[in-house]
């Protein structure tokens, strides 16, 4: 048994070291310099924190256009991979001997806020790349590309799209992404209403990540996307009511806000009715 869990650890380290050694895809240039050079980092690992950028950087990646983009999300799947998160969490359980053989793992050193802040960069023109991301099989590209899209919800992506990709999108396995699926649901408002089912139950799923140590507020924001739909949402109504004395502070703020949105959508339709 012990033999065994120590040739898988190795093999997964193997193969980890491996898929690290591989090769970018060919990296744009802009004024003489690498793309690397030009890219945003988020220094502190959460939505909206503080950003180092190279001056002009904005500017750098409009210019290089929707060729980065390849070059972006192979970064980010180099750092942030489910087999490389895994051997990060294995590695405090490794054997002192397969350590001396095996290679350290380092932490993730490019993350999906990064390549999202990157993308956004990009403008309307990654667009039709971005919704192929969100189709991809690593969490981390659809986490990114559900950030860099979710701010043309309803505008460049037209209402239609964004439905059809964020409804989808809201029944993700992965946190995050449902995470920016309910922000772009939120957008459209009452042109979401065939996401109510979703929204209901993402409000009861799992906040956790699938990088170790990682929570996301879905239960927030769909309760916010819910209060933007209206009228048809207020099935919510009961949910709501039935989690918010188990919610953290925060989320019963927001949770209560949508409560008293709803609440006046249910009585204005019993009136009409």
């Amino acid at each position: 048994m012990a033999l065994g869990l120590a040739l898988a650890l190795a093999l997964t380290g193997f193969v980890w070291h491996t898929i690290r050694s591989q090769w970018l895809p060919s990296e744009p240039m802009y004024q003489g310099k690498p793309l690397s050079a030009w890219l945003p980092k988020v220094l502190f690992e959460n939505p909206g924190g503080v950003h180092h950028s190279p001056d002009h950087y904005k500017e750098a990646l409009a210019a290089v256009g929707p060729a980065a983009i390849p070059f972006i999300l192979a970064k980010l799947r180099k750092s942030d991979s489910a087999l490389a998160n895994r051997y990060r969490d294995l590695w405090p359980r490794v054997p002192a001997i397969l350590k001396r053989v095996l290679p350290k793992p380092n932490p993730p050193d490019y993350s999906t806020w990064s390549a999202a802040a990157a993308l956004i960069c990009l403008g309307t023109n990654a667009i039709p790349s971005l919704m192929d991301a969100m189709e991809d099989g690593n969490p981390a590209i659809r986490a990114a590309a559900g950030q860099a899209l979710c701010g043309f919800a309803g505008g460049a992506l037209s209402t239609r799209d964004t439905t059809r990709i964020f409804g989808q999108a809201i029944n993700d396995s992965d946190a995050e992404v449902r995470l920016y699926a309910a922000f772009a649901l939120a957008r459209i408002g009452p042109a979401a209403s065939n996401s109510v089912p979703a929204l209901l139950r993402a409000l009861d799923a799992t906040e956790t990540g699938h990088a170790p140590g990682t929570r996301f507020y879905v239960h927030a924001s769909a309760a916010t996307a819910l209060a933007a739909i209206g009228r048809p949402a207020t099935p919510a109504i009961p949910v709501l009511t039935r989690l918010l004395p188990g919610a953290d502070h925060d989320t019963q703020c927001i949770f209560t806000n949508a409560l008293n949105a709803l609440e006046l959508q249910a009585a204005d339709k019993s009136r009409i009715e």
